[in-house]
């Protein structure tokens, strides 16, 4: 059993993110949110694969390492000062959606003279945490706490912006039982 242990954190884990942008992010920026994301991911044993989907494509219904990143302007009814969203089936440990609110990301990296991309993608990849582990529960420290501030962003401290290492083990479980679902008993 400790030879598949070692197995399982060698190997890399691939879920496809499709997106979908209503908010008009520029194509530089989200690049470099995506290569945040990647970073961020790849560092736990998991490789993202961008779908970007426009009006009309990514029709085909959704598979189960699959996940939804929409990316849009905060409605009335979204809170002040979150940027983002997870809808997670908390009985079901998992979820396939995520909303990013743009214009409140794009609001905190200028109060911090932070850069957007790289906000941004931390908060994609702390929603992929959410809907990976399957709860919308924060963590003490780290890329998952739940609040973030100018401060931490001009601070900058790496230990702020990462995955802690059960975090990572956790979503690498369940991502393998959404792909191999046998696993998950």
């Amino acid at each position: 059993m400790p030879h598949l242990l070692a197995v399982f954190f060698m190997m890399k884990l691939t879920v496809v993110v499709r997106t979908y942008d209503t908010a008009g992010v520029s194509s530089t920026v989200l690049e470099r949110a995506r290569g945040g994301v990647d970073q961020l991911l790849n560092a736990v044993g998991i490789q993202p694969v961008w779908r970007n989907c426009r009006t009309g494509s990514c029709m085909d219904p959704l598979q189960s390492y699959e996940l939804e990143v929409r990316i849009a302007n905060a409605t009335r009814l979204s809170p002040d000062d979150s940027l983002g969203s997870s809808a997670v089936d908390l009985s079901q440990q998992a979820g396939t959606l995520a909303t990013i609110y743009e214009d409140h990301v794009r609001r905190l990296a200028g109060s911090a003279d932070g850069d957007e991309g790289r906000l941004l993608g931390r908060v994609i990849a702390h929603e992929i945490g959410h809907l990976l582990l399957g709860t919308s529960r924060h963590g003490p420290a780290g890329l998952m706490r739940a609040r973030w501030q100018a401060d931490d962003l001009r601070r900058n401290l790496p230990c702020d912006w990462r995955f802690s290492p059960e975090e990572g083990s956790r979503m690498r479980w369940r991502l393998l039982a959404r792909i191999e679902p046998s696993t998950a008993r």
